[in-house]
């Protein structure tokens, strides 16, 4: 069993069958213990009497009927009531969690099943079940969700709950670095469903990055309610210090349970959003360490961690980490309004930013312009006093004689710093593949609100950038008003250095088949496409390769998130609403392996959005340098 003690976040392995009890090697905190003091470190106010000989016989025997009911790894998949269990997501010292289909609703479920070894009687878990009933009453689409509470057998509880599978936040901060903007983004969505739960009387008191889940829509879920308090229960927990260590407020170190309120979590919160900016936590050290920090040390200003953290943030961070409730914000939904604050004003930069660029860059063409045609006059002048005027017309009709702006230099991404975020929909992007006689071809483009619309009936394609960089991350919000045709990102767009009329490209789609079922497959596709002129020099498609497909939940109403990352001239991953597209990863591979002639270099070239049949608008569409040029 794989358990993370909660003060210094250390992963120990523990051997439940053969230890009495485990401590973490680091800081000595009691991690598991068949007398079932585990997990957070909890002081009890008063003493319990010792169980008599009897009551301990029936807890034996009761824990002995719930471990036979309980599934292994090896006895999976496993049907318990209407729920087939598929899969163990994960165990800590308070419960595990299995992957399990509802027969009834048809629907994949989170099941979640105390351990035997928190729990010494049935009675306890009566109560565990009664704490799920009330956070069932949290309705916000920022908590996950309570589906079914229950009994597998006369001993054996559970509780479904929505299942989440884009991971947690913890996962995430581990696997990659995490923008800014989505840094705040994250934590300004995951306030506002504490603010709800506030309102309703809870207080949370384990907010941290392994509690925040991400759903099938890609957007944060809190889960983990199972420390929650409410404001009518609050007395009965004076002097219990419960929550996991680094996230921890003074209050709670303290031990103040009886007076906590919601700004025990804003704290919490501002611990998370330290971390997601700052790379690392403002607390660190064994767990007396941490709790002298929390009570009496200031943490260190963002900005002299990284003195490219705007001052806003700096300071909604702070007033988080304050020492004193009254410092801090009153409700969680102040935090997420100054965040969203920041968030417009940084917005707002970019457009005046991005107009400010496009004008600087109009001028300088316009600039560029006059001095050519300055040069021309003074050649066609030469060319009156060399031989006469009848090689005049010859000399100005001719094509050669003027060079073609290349306005695909504004296009160009190789100058931005690494894995920096850079927002695509903040400038005017450029037709690539059009039919301009096709009145179904439409591009409508607002600065203002970074939104992209196109239409067509064919195939398509909308530069917005160019880059050489040997690894590199497009995502985009993909929303149609009717989930028809295909839309989605190209990339590797350039011409056939041995034919130069003819090009190629890469896209991967979301692909709806058979749209006028009552229900129509959903997948997302990845293609090679061979493009060349046609007799009237446009650009059309004139060969296709696809490389793979994998079938994925229909979108809702608002569309989805779509991801791509590219790196070695390779496919490194694929996220449909955050969640790894793995299948189709594979089926690439495989294919490249049967088709290597058809698997030019994606690293390099233009990219965009790719549209075929309908209309798709795109917003918060973002291109990340993930490694430089190799000559670089």
């Amino acid at each position: 069993m794989l358990l993370t003690c909660p003060d210094c976040m250390l992963e120990c392995t523990i051997d439940e069958e053969s230890v009495e009890t485990a401590n973490c090697p680091s800081c000595g905190l009691v991690l598991y213990s068949r007398s079932g003091q585990s997990g957070r470190p909890v002081h009890v106010a008063k003493a319990e009497r010792e169980p008599t000989a009897d009551e301990l016989e029936e807890t034996r025997q009761w824990k002995a009927s719930l471990n036979e009911v309980l599934p292994t790894p090896e006895q999976l998949p496993r049907l318990i009531g209407r729920y087939k269990l598929t899969q163990l997501l994960g165990e800590g010292s308070f419960a595990q969690v299995y992957l399990a289909f509802d027969s009834q609703l048809g629907r994949d479920v989170a099941l979640k099943i105390p351990r035997t070894n928190r729990f010494n009687s049935a009675e306890q878990l009566a109560r565990f079940l009664d704490e799920a009933r009330h956070v069932a009453k949290l309705e916000h689409p920022g908590i996950v969700r309570v589906y079914d509470i229950g009994w597998l057998s006369d001993e054996a509880c559970f509780i479904a709950m929505e299942y989440c599978p884009g991971g947690s936040l913890d996962g995430l901060l581990k696997s990659e670095q995490i923008s800014r903007v989505r840094a705040v983004d994250v934590i300004a969505a995951v306030a506002d469903a504490i603010h709800h739960a506030h309102l309703k009387g809870f207080v949370h008191r384990d907010v941290k990055p392994s509690n925040i889940m991400f759903g099938s829509d890609g957007r944060p879920r809190l889960v983990d309610f199972g420390l929650a308090i409410n404001d009518d229960q609050q007395a009965n927990y004076a002097g219990e210090i419960a929550g996991t260590l680094p996230f921890m407020s003074p209050e709670q170190v303290r031990g103040d349970s009886h007076h906590l309120d919601g700004r025990t979590d804003i704290w919490s919160l501002g611990i998370i959003l330290y971390q997601m900016l700052a790379g690392r936590r403002p607390f660190a050290g064994n767990r007396q360490q941490l709790s002298d920090q929390i009570l009496s040390r200031e943490p260190k200003p963002l900005r002299q961690i990284d003195d490219s953290i705007p001052i806003e943030l700096e300071l909604d961070c702070q007033k988080c980490l304050a020492k004193s409730v009254q410092d801090r914000w009153s409700t969680a939904a102040d935090f997420a309004v100054s965040l969203r604050s920041y968030m417009e004003e940084v917005r707002r930069t970019s457009v005046t930013r991005a107009t400010i660029q496009t004008e600087a860059l109009a001028s300088s063409t316009a600039a560029i312009k006059l001095r050519r045609l300055n040069n021309l006059l003074i050649a066609i002048v030469a060319v009156v006093l060399a031989t006469g005027c009848g090689v005049i017309l010859q000399a100005v009709i001719s094509p050669q004689k003027i060079e073609p702006s290349n306005s695909m230099l504004a296009f160009s991404l190789d100058s931005l710093p690494l894995r920096k975020e850079f927002p695509l929909l903040e400038r005017e992007p450029r037709k690539l593949l059009w039919f301009e006689d096709d009145p179904t071809c439409t591009l409508h483009f607002d600065p203002k609100s970074s939104l992209l619309t196109v239409g067509s009936r064919s195939e398509v394609l909308v530069d917005l950038g160019e880059t050489t960089a040997a690894g590199y991350r497009l995502d985009g919000e993909f929303t149609k008003t009717a989930w028809t045709g295909n839309a989605g990102f190209f990339w590797g767009w350039l011409p056939d250095s041995a034919n130069p009329q003819n090009s190629s490209c890469y896209v991967l789609f979301l692909n709806c088949q058979n749209a006028n079922k009552p229900q129509p497959n959903f997948g997302i596709e990845l293609k090679h496409l061979g493009l060349q002129p046609d007799r009237k020099g446009q650009l059309v498609v004139s060969s296709d390769f696809t490389f793979a497909g994998e079938t994925i939940p229909a979108p809702n109403a608002v569309g989805g998130s779509l991801e791509v990352s590219i790196q070695a001239s390779s496919l490194k991953s694929v996220r449909w609403n955050g969640v790894e597209l793995e299948k189709l990863k594979t089926k690439f591979f495989e294919a490249c392996k049967l088709v290597p002639q058809k698997v030019p270099s994606m690293s390099k070239g233009h990219f965009g959005i790719f549209n075929n049949h309908g209309t798709v608008s795109v917003r918060n569409a973002h291109f990340q340098v993930l490694k430089p040029n190799n000559k670089g």
